[in-house]
């Protein structure tokens, strides 16, 4: 009960050594309803995380005869709270290609009241398509991404990785990117699919920080430390990051964008940080924007 009071789910009032009092709020009970249901959806598999992470705690607690269950043990990393992050990343990517749909779609609403049909659309259509494309592709990536917690880490080239983001965000955008690859990066080790992902977010917060007809995004990647690693660097003209704030940006919800949800650059650090083992930081750019440098140690060479 106290862990779920932690998620915010329930409160728990104690009158007596021997008698308590549950209330339950409106999350509370749709979460703890999915649990008697036969269908997977996206609160039951939260639901199932909650109680397989608080029978493991309540067995652990009961085998040891001097514990006791405090706030920091119940606000210990679980396999609920890796769900409930997980399903906060997914609603950013798609918040992130559905925006730019809502907002051509509202417009050609507006624009149709006035204007010839066949005008409008032709004028609004191309963001809209982009856009719904984009969705599509990232549930596609979704359902390869689902496999992945029982797929080992593996080799792959990073070289295509990249320019599958590059391709794919010049057709959901519309961007050019200068780009400038080395022709022979190594291996790297991980999972491909979620290095597209991150690689991905960096390159659209690029093309949301500056102005499209105005725009200079350069993406370089090359092998350093003697070949041990590649660093993959994303620099643009726009109005770059405080420095107090290259660090922290990093951090989950942090965002210095109106209405952004802060996870977008947290995942780039997950993934390239905590799972491939590398560095992602932050700087200025010569071209007066921010610069993102990347750093990944090759297959089989040390951690960064």
């Amino acid at each position: 009960m106290y862990r779920l009071s932690e998620f915010g789910l329930l409160t728990v009032d104690t009158l007596e050594p021997n008698r308590i009092i549950i209330h339950v709020g409106p999350s509370g009970h749709k979460l703890l309803n999915e649990i008697t249901k036969n269908i997977e959806t996206p609160l039951s598999v939260l639901a199932n995380s909650l109680v397989a992470d608080i029978s493991s705690l309540s067995i652990e607690w009961m085998e040891g005869s001097n514990r006791t269950l405090t706030t920091s043990s119940v606000r210990t990393s679980t396999a609920a709270e890796a769900t409930a992050r997980q399903a906060r990343m997914v609603a950013h990517e798609v918040r992130n290609t559905l925006v730019p749909v809502k907002t051509a779609l509202n417009a050609m609403y507006r624009e149709l009241l006035v204007g010839a049909p066949s005008e409008v659309l032709a004028r609004r259509r191309d963001r809209i398509d982009r856009g719904m494309d984009a969705t599509f592709r990232f549930i596609e990536q979704l359902v390869d991404l689902s496999n992945l917690a029982a797929t080992p880490v593996q080799p792959f080239e990073p070289l295509t990785a990249i320019r599958d983001v590059l391709t794919s965000l010049e057709q959901e955008t519309g961007y050019g990117f200068n780009a400038s690859l080395s022709p022979s990066l190594p291996p790297v080790s991980g999972h491909r699919a979620r290095m597209v992902m991150a690689l991905t977010n960096i390159l659209r917060n690029a093309t949301q920080a500056t102005l499209k007809g105005a725009a200079v995004i350069q993406v370089h990647a090359e092998t350093v430390d003697a070949a041990k690693a590649i660093r993959i660097t994303v620099e643009d003209n726009g109005p770059g990051v405080p420095e107090h704030m290259r660090r922290a940006i990093f951090d989950e919800g942090v965002s210095l964008r109106p209405g952004g949800s802060g996870l977008g650059l947290a995942l780039v650090r997950e993934v390239f940080e905590k799972e491939m083992k590398g560095l992602v930081a932050c700087d200025a750019s010569p071209l007066g924007g921010a610069r993102f440098i990347v750093r990944i140690p090759v297959t089989g060479a040390e951690p960064l």
